[in-house]
C-alpha cells in the first residue's frame, strides 16, 4: 500500500465514525495497510481476503 491509499483510508475513517462493514477483498493491500485502519472505531467485520498480506496483525 502506497502513501495515497493510506491517507485515503485515513480520510474515510474519519468521515465514517459508525462504519461497521469494510470489504476490501481483492486489491494490492500489504501489511501496510493496518495502521490506516486504527480509525474504524465501529467496524464489525473487515474483509482482507485476496490481498497480498503476510504476518499477523493484533486485534484490539
Amino acid at each position: 500500500m502506497d502513501e495515497k491509499e493510506g491517507s485515503g483510508l485515513n480520510v474515510l475513517s474519519s468521515r465514517l465514525k459508525k462504519l461497521e462493514n469494510l470489504y476490501l477483498r481483492g486489491n494490492p493491500f500489504n501489511d501496510g495497510i493496518f495502521p490506516s485502519l486504527t480509525g474504524f472505531s465501529s467496524l464489525k467485520c473487515l474483509d482482507l481476503s485476496n490481498n497480498i498480506l503476510t504476518g499477523s496483525a493484533s486485534i484490539n
